[in-house]
């Protein structure tokens, strides 16, 4: 009698079987609720998977990136006996876009005034004013026909102090009533004559330019929705919900483990 070789199961097949397996085993929804997407494409990006040989590449956007200051705050001294006007500069690098005449533009705004377009990465701000405040200075990318880039890494954020000289004696705080600023979205304080401020945690702002593309601003804080409305993610078995109790108000789609698309009982 011919030796008989007994074919091993692959990988594949054992792989189908227990799939087939859990299938059988999935009780009264013979179709499983769809996972909410967790942000797209992006989230596929970054290798190879070496189980199945599927090749994926990292994605890329347009990015503003600030390179002066390094950190999300700049400060610039008034003294009142040379008057000196309260410039200060911005410089950012932009990775996978252009800036220029004829091509994209950053724009920029001071505490929700009028945008102003430029064609340049290096931006000076001739003057604040002497007023001790702190400012918002948001700026993001535009195409060249004038539209918002859509994606939030297009949007930086900027805090500019103006503060008084310590040279500039008669003008030094005695308290913090002298550096008040009326703005609800820092805090002051006199340090050693000196008007200090600070941002109050992220998420809080005084025009919805201050926030990324996408989101409000609602009652000083930004989000993307204002009622349970203006949350839907087209899926029948998902609670949405508008979300206002965090830093940052956002929608919240929470999977109702209940809910059957297709019985088969």
């Amino acid at each position: 009698m011919r030796n008989q070789q007994l074919a091993r199961p692959t990988g594949v097949a054992l792989f189908a079987v227990l799939l087939s397996a859990v299938g059988l085993a999935g009780g009264a929804c013979s179709e499983s609720i769809p996972d909410h997407p967790t942000g797209g494409a992006s989230d596929l990006a970054g290798g190879v998977d070496a189980e199945f040989g599927i090749e994926t590449f990292a994605l890329t956007v347009p990015t503003l990136t600030r390179l002066f200051p390094t950190t999300n705050v700049s400060t610039v001294e008034y003294d009142s006996t040379a008057q000196n006007k309260t410039a200060f500069t911005l410089k950012f690098g932009v990775t996978d876009f252009t800036v220029g005449a004829a091509a994209g533009k950053i724009v920029c705004v001071i505490d929700g005034g009028v945008p102003t377009a430029y064609a340049s990465t290096t931006i000076v701000f001739p003057d604040l004013g002497p007023a001790l405040a702190m400012h918002h200075v948001p700026c993001w990318l535009t195409s060249p026909t004038g539209e918002q880039l859509a994606n939030p890494e297009s949007h930086v954020l900027t805090h500019v102090y103006v503060t008084q000289a310590l040279s500039d004696v008669a003008a030094q705080c005695a308290s913090e009533t002298n550096c008040l600023d009326d703005n609800v979205c820092s805090t002051s304080a006199c340090v050693g004559g000196k008007c200090q401020f600070a941002p109050i945690p992220l998420g809080c702002c005084v025009a919805t330019a201050d926030c990324k593309n996408g989101f409000q601003c609602l009652n000083n804080k930004c989000t993307n929705c204002q009622v349970n409305g203006e949350c839907n993610d087209d899926y029948a078995c998902t609670k949405d919900t508008c979300d206002l109790s965090g830093i940052v108000g956002k929608c919240i789609f929470v999977k109702d483990e209940s809910c059957c698309l297709v019985a088969t009982d």
